[in-house]
C-alpha cells in the first residue's frame, strides 16, 4: 500500500463517495480500491451468478470472472471518468459482462473444451458441490500469511509471552502445566 492509503481506516472509506475514493485510487491507494470494489461485489457476483449456466459454472467459477473484472478495473481506473452516484458500479458491471461474455465464447464455442461435449453420469452431484479432500490453493495461501502475520505478532512479545504461548499452541501444553514449566 502506498503512502496515499495510510491515515484511514477501511471502515472509515466506507463513509466515503465513490468520487471521493476514486481521487485516492488514482493517487496510490489501494484499500481504496478494494473499498470500491466490496461496495458493488454484491450485486456483481449475483448478476455473474444469475448469467452463468449451471454447464459453465463447472467450468468457471463467479468469484474467477469477478477477479478477473477487478484486474482489468484496476488496469483502466485512469480512463474511467465519474458520471455521478454509481456510475463506477454501473462501469464495473459492463467489465463483468464482457468477462461473462469472454467465458462463454471460452466454453461454449470451442469445440475441445465445449458443454456441450461434456457427459453427465446419472444423478451425480456437479463435482463443484463436493468438498476436496485436500485444501484449495487460495487456502493454502491464506493460511500461509495468516501464519506470517502470527510469526510477526509472536515476534513483538516479549520473551516469556511467546514462550507460552509456544507451549500452548506448539507442545500442546495446558494452561496449568504451561505455567509450571514457566
Amino acid at each position: 500500500m502506498g503512502a496515499a492509503g495510510k491515515g484511514r481506516s477501511p471502515e472509515e472509506k466506507g463513509d466515503l463517495s465513490d468520487e471521493q475514493l476514486l481521487h485516492r485510487v488514482r493517487q496510490g491507494d489501494e484499500d481504496a480500491f478494494c473499498a470500491l470494489c466490496e461496495r458493488y461485489s454484491g450485486l456483481l457476483q449475483a448478476r455473474i451468478r444469475s448469467r452463468l449456466t449451471p454447464a459453465l459454472r463447472r467450468k468457471v467459477g463467479a468469484s474467477d470472472i469477478l477477479q478477473e473484472s477487478y484486474v482489468t478495473a484496476l488496469q483502466r481506473i485512469a480512463t474511467f471518468e465519474h458520471g455521478g452516484d454509481g456510475s463506477f458500479g454501473r462501469w464495473l458491471a459492463k467489465i463483468v459482462e464482457h468477462k461473462i461474455r469472454d467465458a462463454v465464447r471460452w466454453y461454449v464455442r470451442t469445440a475441445k473444451r465445449g458443454l456441450g461435449r461434456e457427459v453427465s453420469h446419472g444423478d451425480r452431484p456437479d463435482t463443484v458441490d463436493l468438498p476436496g479432500s485436500t485444501p484449495s490453493p487460495s487456502q493454502v495461501a491464506m493460511a500461509d500469511e495468516l501464519k506470517g502475520l502470527a510469526h510477526a505478532a509472536l515476534a513483538e512479545l516479549p520473551p516469556d509471552y511467546r514462550e507460552v504461548v509456544r507451549l500452548i499452541q506448539e507442545q500442546q501444553h495446558s494452561f496449568a502445566e504451561a505455567a509450571v514449566r514457566m
